[in-house]
Parts: structure tokens; sequence; C-alpha cells
């Protein structure tokens, strides 16, 4: 069945069509509007509707979005996922180290992605996957998916979604609050490694030394920019590398660089209030401090 959503119309859109509202009222992207008018459904009080009719105050207005077209590579499989939160628009997951978010050549399955369709075949949901905060493989912790094209669009489109991360790093950078302000960009003959460089896009990360041990610490991370490996760079650029990231300087091999995603905060969707989410950092960190 076709996701559906239904507005009562404001009284400030009195008079306005149909196209008004689903534009400047509830934020539909051009391609979103296109897409709606030649395979979905538009209603105002259950009954079919142009986008160009003039609506009053407090009509119904449902739409019936088309069916999404899954990847080919988006094959289901059952893949435990962790969901913290879910709902008709959004999900949280905590993600594990070592699960890839989505299929690629070097992980062309057993990704989140692919449990997320198998997940959403059991529900009897026919959605593709919106990955709305990507996680590298290595890193765990928060990870924010819309069921929708109408909800993905309003998440990336409205306020930032705020990201705060844990890591382990190697020794114990001083002083133990600041702010790496270095502009990052891909390393020439490399698609994969990023550094930082004048010529890059800007990026900011602020961080604060939370805990010192004896060769590593624990350290508190904001992200201001959301630049590819900002983070892995950034602690790298000041000699303070993650513990067990050897594409940024880090010698030590074990379970993957130290990075987790502890606090996911943004602006619901649909009711357009602020939801705030936590989560405590692997355990077997404890064998690496």
């Amino acid at each position: 069945m076709p996701y559906q959503k239904t507005w009562f119309i404001p009284q400030k859109f009195e008079g306005r069509t149909v196209k008004d509202y689903l534009v400047d009222g509830v934020l539909f992207s051009r391609q979103l509007m296109k897409k709606v008018k030649a395979e979905g459904l538009i209603l105002v009080n259950d009954g079919p509707a142009p986008i160009w009719t003039r609506l009053t105050s407090e009509d119904k207005l449902t739409v019936l979005f088309p069916l999404e077209k899954r990847a080919d590579v988006l094959v289901p499989e059952p893949i435990p996922l962790e969901i913290i939160y879910e709902d008709d628009d959004v999900l949280i997951i905590n993600k594990p180290s070592g699960l890839a978010v989505s299929p690629s050549a070097n992980h062309p399955s057993q990704t989140l992605a692919n449990g997320l369709v198998h997940y959403y075949d059991t529900q009897g949901y026919d959605y593709t996957v919106h990955i709305v905060t990507r996680l590298d493989r290595d890193t765990s912790g928060l990870l924010l998916v819309a069921k929708h094209q109408y909800s993905h669009g309003k998440l990336t489109k409205e306020r930032p979604i705020k990201r705060c991360y844990t890591a382990l790093v190697k020794g114990c950078p001083a002083p133990r609050t600041g702010v790496i302000c270095s502009p990052i960009r891909r390393r020439a003959g490399s698609i994969i490694e990023r550094e930082t460089s004048s010529t890059g896009k800007q990026a900011l990360t602020e961080y604060r030394v939370e805990k010192c041990f004896h060769s590593s610490s624990l350290v508190h991370l904001d992200l201001r920019t959301g630049r590819t490996h900002q983070i892995r760079v950034h602690m790298s650029s000041i000699g303070h590398p993650l513990i067990g990231d050897t594409l940024y300087g880090e010698s030590h091999k074990g379970e993957g660089h130290a990075l987790h995603c502890h606090q996911l905060t943004f602006v619901h969707p649909s009711s357009g209030k602020e939801l705030s989410f936590q989560s405590t950092p692997p355990k077997s960190w404890a064998k690496q401090e």
C-alpha cells in the first residue's frame, strides 16, 4: 500500500491552490511534486483534485505518494537491526561497528540497507532506503533514516541535524578543549582518502577531552559541518588520530576505528518537535583505554 499523508488547510492558505500549499506550506520539492502529479493521487475532502484546485480553510488535503522503486542492489537480507525509535516518518538505528550502511563494490551485500528493506518487507512497507545521517562502516552509533521521500526531503531541507560523537584517540590533545577549523578535500589519486588543505571545503569540529588514559584519551566531538571523514581527518591533523584508524595514521589494528555517534538531535518532519536520542559507546572500547 502506498504511503499517504493528510493535512488540514490553515487560514493563511485560504484561496491558494493545492500546489501552493504542497510547495510553500509543507515543502514539497520540485521533483516530488512532479512525481506525485504523474504517479500519485491528490484528494481534497476525499475526492480527486487537480493541483490548481483552490483551497478553503479547513479543507482536508490527502496525498497518496507513488510507490517507490528500489535499486537492484537492495536485496532483502535478514540482518539484525537495533531500532531504538520508529514512527510513520523516521527510524533511528543504533548501528554496530563493522556494518556498512549501503551496498558498494567492496560490500555488495550484508549492509544495513539490505537489512532495512528486509525489515520493511516483514512489516508490509513498500519503501526504499533513505539514509539521512550516514556513518562509515567502522563508526558505530545513532543513524537517522527517513521512511519515504517526503520525510527525507524535509529532513535535509530544514534546520541542521545535530550530531555529537565520542572517540578514543591516540595521546591526549592539548589544549583539552578546542575548535579545529581546517578545510578538507579529497587526497589526489585516492577515491576514499581525505586531507586538510587550504583549497578544500570549509570544515569545523569542536572537541573536548573527557578523560586521559595511559596512551589514549576519550574525546567528545561536535560536528559543525559534515565533510566525509571529517572527525578522522581533523583529529589526525592535530596529531591525535583515532585508535584503530590505520587510514589516517594510527598503527594499532583492532576492530576498526573507535568512533561512536552518541547523540542525534533533529526536528521531526511532521510534528515540528525537536527530538533527541542518545547511545553509549561499545563496551569493547574498555580494552583499548
